[in-house]
């Protein structure tokens, strides 16, 4: 594992689909020992260092996920810190490493669209609305067949509705509020047995943030209620744990959304791609 750490090499952010512990433990050290370098040598534009941030927290979701503990991840990122740490600014192989990271990021920036799967959901990246609008959407299948997700003007919620149907009057999202509490122990069985409910927020340690508009639209031809929320809701959803679900409330039902890596995504649209 040292040697791993020491001989960290640029791997910028690659999607972990179907990664292993192993991909995932290797490409965490890889990508903060690049982010400790920087700190010390100044090697990378903000948009190369924001895609290593995203890359580490994509990595250490998918070793979370997995079954590491949080002291366990921590102890490898002291690891990797501390190995880059050692290296002097002018060392052969960080400079080489730096270059690797910034065509690395080139090629990764100009990618179009991004999936990020989590243990049940995935959230969808697009640089570009698709055809119903969404930039960032996870699907939600049940108990109601929706979408939430960042659409150009607005943090929305989707929800198709059958003709004869009488809309939902009103949302809110329930999340963990970090103030108030740290991200509950979510063990890989317990996630695997109970699903998305056992990542949800308690709610003596919950905020409910309110939707600010509802209208009735046809979004990708269909009849639909969306729900619009405040956009500080985005920095909310991205400080949780990777492990953790979000409820929407809607008209008397319960929807949950797995945060998964909610942070990368919202990382990859942020980029500026390259020219």
């Amino acid at each position: 594992m040292r040697l791993l750490i020491i001989a960290f090499v640029a791997i910028v952010a690659a999607p972990l689909a179907g990664a292993d512990s192993l991909d995932a433990r290797a490409q965490f050290a890889e990508r903060r020992g690049l982010i400790e370098a920087d700190d010390r040598c100044a090697l990378f534009t903000p948009d190369v260092r924001n895609a290593l941030v995203s890359g580490a927290a994509q990595a250490r979701g998918a070793l979370l996920r997995g079954g590491w503990t949080e002291e366990r991840v921590q102890e490898l990122e002291h690891a990797a810190r501390n190995a880059a740490a050692a290296r002097a600014c002018d060392d052969a192989r960080t400079l080489e490493a730096a270059a690797r990271a910034r065509d690395s990021y080139r090629a990764w920036a100009r990618t179009p669209s991004l999936t990020l799967p989590g243990l049940l959901r995935a959230w969808r990246a697009q640089r570009r609305p698709d055809a119903a609008g969404w930039l960032l959407v996870q699907d939600i299948p049940a108990p109601r067949r929706a979408q939430f997700g960042v659409r150009p003007d607005a943090v929305a919620l989707v929800a198709p509705i059958a003709a004869s149907e009488r809309p939902p009057a009103s949302a809110s999202l329930v999340i963990r509020d970090v103030a108030r509490a740290s991200a509950p122990t979510l063990s890989a069985p317990a996630r695997r047995a109970r699903g998305l409910e056992a990542g949800a927020p308690l709610r003596a340690a919950a905020t409910r943030i309110h939707a600010r508009e509802r209208r009735i639209a046809t979004v990708d031809g269909v009849r639909s209620v969306i729900f619009e929320f405040p956009p500080d809701v985005l920095p909310q959803l991205a400080a949780l744990d990777p492990r953790e679900s979000a409820i929407l409330e809607v008209g008397g039902q319960r929807l949950l959304i797995e945060i998964g890596d909610f942070a990368a995504a919202r990382t990859f649209l942020a980029l500026a791609q390259p020219r």
